[in-house]
């Protein structure tokens, strides 16, 4: 059997994850079929294409699943590239790969809310390119059927920072109680003390009602 061209570029794909924006630029290869097929679990096919590639068959499953994801299911791709095919491709081809498509993301396989997804898309790709052989309005029509949910990211609300409201009350209370310990108690040691704490918080409470009011 002649060597799959596109097995190896999901094989690629897999060791060079990078590489699929380019490749979402150039045309599918021919032979794109036998990675969906892979990715849908033909057994026939997964098979062989272990024994020419020389891998694992979970890794050449994944590999062919992470193809199809990243190259025909992004999100500006239009009906054809979803369905895997090439634009004039005929109603036959379109129908064959729809329903390896389909096979794949069936929930019986494996339930998964991605998976339902993508199983809207295809079927929207189906219908579109069955009413619309054009390029360009099977690309408008695709990207409208494929626009994501619109939903605002949770952005924490900054915390606003604010005074006291009992703060420069506070302040003043208590330089006031300070001032009369050092009327009351005549120690000069004690009246030194309080007199300079008093002078620092009345200082203090000065510069808070400066601050608050600019």
């Amino acid at each position: 059997m002649p060597r799959s061209r596109a097995l190896q570029c999901a094989l690629d794909l897999a060791s060079i994850p990078p590489m699929a924006a380019r490749a979402r630029e150039l045309p599918l290869p021919d032979d794109v079929l036998e990675v969906i097929r892979i990715a849908a679990g033909c057994e026939e096919t997964l098979e062989e294409a272990a024994r020419r590639s020389g891998k694992d068959r979970g890794y050449v499953k994944a590999a062919a699943e992470f193809y199809v994801q990243q190259i025909l299911f992004f999100p500006t791709a239009d009906s054809h590239r979803i369905l895997g095919v090439r634009p004039g491709a005929t109603r036959a081809d379109m129908r064959k790969h729809m329903r390896w498509l389909m096979i794949w993301l069936h929930p019986d396989h494996a339930h998964a809310e991605w998976k339902t997804v993508f199983a809207r898309r295809v079927l929207a790709a189906w219908r579109d390119a069955q009413k619309a052989p054009d390029r360009g309005e099977t690309q408008t029509s695709a990207r409208r059927a494929a626009q994501p949910i619109r939903h605002i990211p949770w952005v924490p609300r900054p915390i606003e920072r604010r005074r006291s409201r009992l703060l420069i009350p506070s302040l003043f209370l208590i330089a006031v109680a300070i001032v009369v310990i050092a009327i009351l108690i005549p120690s000069s040691l004690v009246e030194a003390e309080t007199s300079w704490l008093a002078t620092f918080l009345l200082r203090a409470v000065e510069a808070s009602k400066s601050s608050a009011g600019s």
